[in-house]
C-alpha cells in the first residue's frame, strides 16, 4: 500500500513539474492596416520591387482620379484587368514579409504567435504549430447530418384526405 502510494506521489510530482516547465504561449496582435503605408514604403525601396511600385503608384494614382471626377469609371475599370487582384495580393504579402521580419528583429522570440487585427486573416506570424482540426469537426458534421437524415420522424406522411 505505501508502496503505490509513493509511486503515485512521485508520478504527481513528476506531472506537475513538467506542467510548471511549460511555457506560456505568448499572443500580441497587429493592425497591419495601420503600418502597410510604412511597410510598402520598406519594401518598395529594394530594388526588386520597383517594378511592382510602379504599378501600385499607377494604380494609386487612378484610384484617386476615379474618386476625383477626373477619370470615367469604365475607362479605369478597363485598365485594371486581373494583374490588378495579382498585384494587390503580392503587394500585401511584401508587406507581411517586412512585418515578420521586423517581429522577429524588435521582440526576438518575445512573441510565438501575432494576430493580424486588421483584416481578419488571423495569424501572422507563429512560432508554435497550429493543427488543423477541420477534418475532425467535418467528419462529426456529416455524421450529425447522416444520423439526422436517417431518424424517423414523428409526422405521419400519409393521411387520407377527406
Amino acid at each position: 500500500m505505501i508502496r503505490i502510494n509513493l509511486v503515485a506521489a512521485v508520478l504527481l510530482f513528476a506531472f506537475s513539474l513538467c506542467q510548471a516547465a511549460e511555457p506560456q504561449i505568448r499572443v500580441a496582435k497587429v493592425d497591419l492596416r495601420e503600418l502597410e503605408p510604412l511597410l510598402l514604403e520598406v519594401a518598395f525601396a529594394s530594388p526588386e520591387n520597383h517594378a511592382i511600385r510602379d504599378r501600385y503608384t499607377a494604380s494609386q494614382e487612378r484610384e484617386r482620379a476615379m474618386l476625383a471626377g477626373e477619370l470615367d469609371p469604365e475607362e479605369a475599370a478597363r485598365g485594371l484587368g486581373l494583374g490588378m487582384w495579382q498585384d494587390r495580393d503580392a503587394i500585401e504579402e511584401l508587406a507581411r514579409g517586412v512585418l515578420i521580419v521586423l517581429i522577429e528583429e524588435l521582440f526576438e522570440g518575445r512573441y510565438q504567435l501575432v494576430i493580424d487585427d486588421s483584416y481578419d486573416r488571423g495569424v501572422l506570424y507563429t512560432e508554435v504549430v497550429i493543427p488543423d482540426i477541420t477534418p475532425n469537426i467535418k467528419q462529426r458534421l456529416l455524421k450529425d447530418r447522416t444520423a439526422s437524415q436517417t431518424q424517423p420522424t414523428d409526422t405521419p406522411t400519409d393521411t387520407p384526405a377527406e
